[in-house]
């Protein structure tokens, strides 16, 4: 019974939300910088992990980006994200822009984000 339930549990999977946000910067942010700062913040901020919640940065292009997260804590990462308010040095804004459930559903409703797409992108992911 108890190996049942390890199964169960094991299996138990969480939907995913993604993201958009745009970011108000004098200079260009790096992805790791950002990467960093949404750990960071998320330790500071919510006194949880960045794993806990599957908060990830998917796409950053320095002006924009996607974070994934579960759907439990959409609204948690969507404060989180609003409330940085610095990056190293910088003083940043960040504004959410939209949410969705696929990242394809994202760049179709948002024209800020379409920089992001795989198809303009010279990154790939």
């Amino acid at each position: 019974m108890v190996e049942m339930e390890k199964t169960i549990a094991s299996r138990q999977r969480f939907r995913r939300r993604y993201i958009g946000f745009a970011v108000e910067s004098n200079r260009f942010i790096s992805r790791t910088d950002m990467n960093k700062t949404i750990k960071s913040y998320c330790h500071k901020i919510l006194d949880m992990d960045s794993r806990e919640l599957g908060i990830s940065l998917v796409r950053f292009n320095g002006k924009v980006g996607i974070v994934r997260c579960r759907h439990l804590y959409k609204e948690k990462t969507i404060n989180l994200l609003n409330s940085i308010n610095k990056i190293g040095e910088d003083d940043v804004k960040i504004k959410t822009i939209s949410t969705s459930g696929t990242i394809r559903a994202l760049l179709r409703k948002n024209k800020i984000l379409k920089d992001l797409s795989k198809r303009n992108s010279s990154r790939k992911f």
